[in-house]
């Protein structure tokens, strides 16, 4: 959601947290409650930024529809045979300009199929910086766990995905990458987690093929369990036991080791 106070936005009263607009008043109120700031929408020094490209489409260009405007104060009547049809005839052939942002990701390799996101009302500089902190996906095959890879571990970052554990390193990096994710959402399936099992990192680089070592179960303060080893590896964390109610007095950790990065390489530059 964006700020409702940006620019082209409807001018609109916000009134107090609970509070709704009076019936006997017509208008444009914004409701509901304050909601602090997602700390992925800010942009982070560590994140890898993409690049935004800019331009501006002008309708005469086009070959196809080269634009239509209607008269300034006026408008359609309802045609008299059809109450669904407006009969509008000041309207005339005039172009238009649309502002159009390309936001082309850090990890996009040049001539890549690639999926895109189409946003209404002009650049969004938010939801690029939010793409940013999308740093890479997780997945466990044997589990049907699939989840994106943000890049914090504060309670905005785990609602949208598995958090990247800042000072660790990141998915293809040297060391020990370090995630962590709630047992009630992304991260309900590590329950049924066993040795030997596959865990697939996609990041920046490439595509990265670990393969379970062991679990263990440990208190909250044992910070060994992301200590960098010996070979490149992964550690998830997530609390435990998985059917506690309210927080859990523990955490279930998953060690594994790289097993390839092939064929992936290619992404490297």
């Amino acid at each position: 959601m964006r700020d409702p106070h940006s620019a082209g936005y409807v001018a609109a009263k916000e009134l107090p947290d609970g509070a709704i607009p009076p019936v006997d008043v017509d208008g444009n109120f914004i409701i509901g409650p304050t909601h602090n700031a997602d700390p992925a929408m800010s942009a982070q020094n560590d994140v890898p930024r993409g690049t935004v490209i800019e331009f501006t489409m002008n309708s005469a260009d086009s070959k196809i529809y080269s634009g239509i405007a209607r008269d300034p104060n006026t408008f359609g009547t309802v045609d008299p045979s059809d109450p669904a049809k407006l009969v509008v005839t000041t309207s005339h052939p005039a172009p238009y300009t649309r502002k159009v942002a390309v936001y082309v990701p850090k990890q996009y390799v040049p001539g890549a199929a690639a999926p895109f996101i189409v946003g209404a009302d002009g650049p969004d500089g938010l939801l690029f910086t939010t793409l940013d902190s999308l740093i890479g996906s997780i997945e466990v095959p044997a589990l049907a766990l699939s989840a994106p890879i943000v890049a914090d571990i504060d309670a905005g970052s785990l609602r949208e995905g598995v958090g990247h554990i800042r000072g660790t390193a990141i998915p293809g990096g040297l060391g020990t990458v370090g995630l962590a994710g709630h047992r009630d959402s992304f991260f309900r399936p590590l329950r049924r987690i066993a040795p030997g099992m596959e865990i697939t990192l996609t990041g920046n680089t490439g595509t990265y093929h670990y393969v379970v070592d062991s679990t263990e179960i440990v208190t909250p303060d044992k910070v060994h369990v992301l200590y960098i080893a010996q070979r490149p590896a992964l550690t998830l964390i997530t609390c435990f036991p998985f059917d506690y109610i309210g927080p859990a007095p523990r955490r279930f950790i998953v060690h594994a080791h790289l097993l390839s990065a092939a064929p992936d390489r290619k992404l490297i530059r």
